[in-house]
């Protein structure tokens, strides 16, 4: 896909996006049962430290190498199959601290590139990939993983006012 700078700007501005959707959530996520695992489906808690866990072992990764060595290939194990929640890890405010300084990284990495320079290409996992393409993607992926969790949060709240 071609990219305007305007759109890799947006792009950036998108992925900040999530330091202020962590923060919001601080104010509201140990007022919730974050770790209550619904029948079928994840807990708030697993949602979430999958986007940590995507930023930091994949998207990242993927990120700085392709940036690091334009056209090369790269490997790298699908985040959602690597994924496992450490029960000893298990801190909801924690994990949005790590969240957000994930991402500041990712940020600060991209703010000093140049603009252009959003546009190098390598190869990830057999599929030609630009920095900015993956950048999207992870930017989706967390749209979806955030209205999941904004989704579960006012099933919760929808349930204690019922109950009350």
């Amino acid at each position: 896909m071609e990219y305007s700078n305007d759109q890799l700007k947006e792009l950036i501005e998108d992925a900040e996006y999530l330091l202020d959707e962590a923060e919001a959530l601080g104010y509201v996520i140990n007022s919730v049962p974050v770790y209550d695992k619904p029948p079928g489906s994840e807990s708030v808690f697993e949602m979430l430290a999958i986007i940590d866990h995507a930023q930091k072992k994949f998207y990242r990764q993927a990120i700085e190498q392709i940036y690091k060595r334009p056209g090369s290939t790269i490997r790298l194990e699908d985040f959602r199959k690597t994924f496992t929640v450490d029960e000893d890890e298990k801190n909801a405010s924690k994990l949005l601290i790590h969240i957000g300084k994930n991402r500041s990284a990712i940020i600060t990495f991209l703010k000093k590139m140049p603009l252009k320079d959003m546009l190098i290409q390598g190869t990830l996992n057999g599929k030609d990939r630009s920095i900015a393409s993956l950048v999207e993607e992870m930017v989706e992926f967390e749209r979806v993983q955030l209205k999941r969790v904004a989704e579960r949060i006012l099933s919760i709240d929808t349930g204690r006012s019922s109950k009350e």
